[in-house]
């Protein structure tokens, strides 16, 4: 796959930039006969840097910032959906107890905080400790992020 990969973006940089790209499923004829012609040798040098050209690729995609308020909402999603199923296994396994807050750290984004927990005994323990719901404690910790008190402090340190 990591050849296909390579070998269309080559394909697509030599055409103009007014030309639609090629597709893959297009392609795939020729790029197999060229894969086939090659040496085994050949083969595992071209992939090998066309695996790290993926996965720097692939890290890139992890690491950038969201351009769109409507992208970061469904990363959002579906990131904490991912996220939340080790905790709960964790409980189901051994009874480990967790709780989780998630906020959003930029005013451009529209997702409310999130609060996660394994079980109710964490939300009462909040509840117990703090005199709040874990709710309130989450939209407070938002409100922290979101007016940059941290980097007030620190400006004042520094």
């Amino acid at each position: 796959m990591s050849f296909v990969h390579m070998e269309m973006k080559c394909l697509n940089e030599e055409r103009g930039p007014d030309q639609p790209r090629l597709k893959a499923n297009k392609c795939a004829a020729n790029i197999a006969s060229k894969w086939q012609a090659m040496s085994v040798e050949e083969r595992d040098t071209i992939t090998t840097e066309a695996v790290k050209e993926l996965n720097n690729s692939r890290e890139n995609h992890h690491l950038a910032t969201h351009n769109s308020s409507l992208s970061s909402f469904h990363d959002f999603q579906t990131t904490m959906d991912s996220v939340k199923l080790e905790p709960q296994r964790l409980n189901a396994r051994m009874g480990t107890e967790t709780i989780m807050i998630a906020v959003r750290s930029n005013v451009g984004h529209f997702y409310r905080p999130e609060v996660f927990a394994s079980s109710n005994r964490p939300m009462d323990f909040i509840n117990m400790a703090f005199k709040e719901s874990v709710t309130d404690v989450a939209a407070q910790m938002e409100e922290y992020v979101l007016s940059g008190v941290e980097a007030e402090a620190a400006a004042e340190k520094g």
